[in-house]
């Protein structure tokens, strides 16, 4: 009788995966600490100012252990504008006395409780930051968590950024936080965050995210009528449609207590109303006359374009390899020109000529790889008629409206 391994095929393969991602927690880690002493180097006087705003309502619990994350942070050129809404614990008292002498920070009072939206907006109003963050009261950041945004940034001068966000870990409500966290360096996404990626969903937590000034101020901020939630799925989902994208930064920025009492737990109901409003929004063509706002038709229609495209491009290149120059005018007028607002992020072109050449031409990827050189005129001419097309037919797409750059 044969006898079968004892170490089954389906554990070895889980040993591999375990090994690979503990090679990759190790490079994480030594990545993650050489950017950060990297970055404490550098003046961060000789980057823009940015701007914390943070909402205070009867948070006396935790508003210390925010603002003392705030006053470690390694990036120094910034402004931390405490918006009083009206507390009536010792919530106040207790950040007068943290940021007592620290002239980067500075309480602002309402005359009346006004809701998170409206404190929010309040701090938008009065930001003399280049850049803008939003956190929460019992919100923590580790030390390098505004320097790794700002620097994703100012690393990219591409007129459709609009900000950059940093990982974020969840804890517990009753947690002690420090400043040293091992799953800092667990994890974190490469995703460009864009409203097609996306998917009509709350695209991070609002610790997370930051963005340029001049793009909350364009979208109005938050909106005051939102009470219980969503007001921040609202506010990041329209930058995102206005046709900005948000980058991914090179780590965990900070951490986001999940409280016993949050709205979600409190308000679930009327959040869930407000999320399907949004989601919905997101999956349906706008009927507003805003220029603005870039992406007008649903995710839908462009998922299916981006589909479509592809399919086209494969027979343009069949047709171009078959010498059939003018077959292939023909074959790309069937393009949608509203594609033209995913090659940047979503349709890779170069990537797909590469493939349908290989697939065409029937060879392995290696082989490819030896006679690229011999198939690049190919690959030149398709992607001159598809630009060509593209612009002729719908050049307003391949660039986002003219932007007011001003604060």
């Amino acid at each position: 009788m044969k006898k079968f391994p004892s170490k089954s095929y389906a554990g070895q393969i889980n040993r591999k995966i375990g090994f690979v991602e503990y090679v990759i927690v190790i490079y994480r880690f030594f990545y993650v600490i050489f950017m950060d002493i990297f970055l404490s180097f550098k003046d961060s006087h000789k980057y823009p100012l940015v701007t914390i705003v943070i909402p205070l309502y009867n948070e006396e619990r935790f508003v210390a252990d925010c603002l003392k994350s705030i006053k470690r942070q390694s990036y120094k050129n910034l402004e931390c504008l405490i918006i009083n809404d009206c507390s009536t614990d010792n919530s106040v008292q207790i950040a007068a006395k943290i940021i007592e002498g620290d002239k980067r920070f500075r309480i602002i009072h309402h005359a009346k409780n006004s809701g998170l939206s409206q404190a929010r907006n309040t701090g938008i109003d009065n930001a003399q930051g280049k850049y803008i963050c939003f956190l929460d009261s019992d919100d923590f950041l580790f030390s390098s968590s505004l320097w790794q945004r700002v620097y994703t940034i100012e690393q990219n001068d591409n007129q459709r950024v609009g900000g950059s966000y940093c990982g974020i870990i969840a804890v517990e409500e009753g947690r002690k936080l420090k400043s040293f966290h091992i799953e800092r360096f667990l994890y974190h996404t490469d995703i460009i965050k864009t409203f097609i990626s996306n998917r009509g969903i709350g695209p991070f937590v609002p610790l997370a995210p930051l963005f340029k000034t001049s793009v909350v101020r364009e979208v109005k901020g938050f909106d005051v009528n939102m009470k219980h939630g969503g007001e921040d799925w609202r506010c990041y989902t329209t930058i995102l449609r206005y046709g900005y994208k948000i980058l991914p930064s090179y780590g965990i920025g900070g951490l986001y207590r999940q409280k016993n009492r949050s709205m979600m737990r409190v308000y679930r109901t009327e959040m869930l109303s407000e999320w399907i409003k949004i989601i919905n929004e997101s999956y349906e063509p706008l009927n507003r006359d805003n220029e603005s706002i870039v992406y007008k038709n649903s995710i839908c229609f462009y998922n299916k374009i981006g589909v479509m495209a592809e399919r086209i491009l494969e027979c343009a290149m069949a047709a171009l390899i078959e010498g059939q120059k003018e077959q292939v005018d023909e074959i790309i007028k069937q393009l949608d020109p509203s594609v033209s607002l995913l090659l940047e992020d979503h349709l890779n072109l170069n990537e797909i000529m590469d493939f349908h050449i290989r697939r065409l031409i029937g060879l392995n990827p290696i082989s490819y790889r030896l006679n690229i050189k011999k198939y690049a005129p190919l690959k030149d001419i398709l992607q001159q008629k598809v630009m060509s097309y593209l612009i002729k037919n719908e050049g307003a797409a391949l660039k986002l409206p003219q932007r007011d750059s001003s604060l």
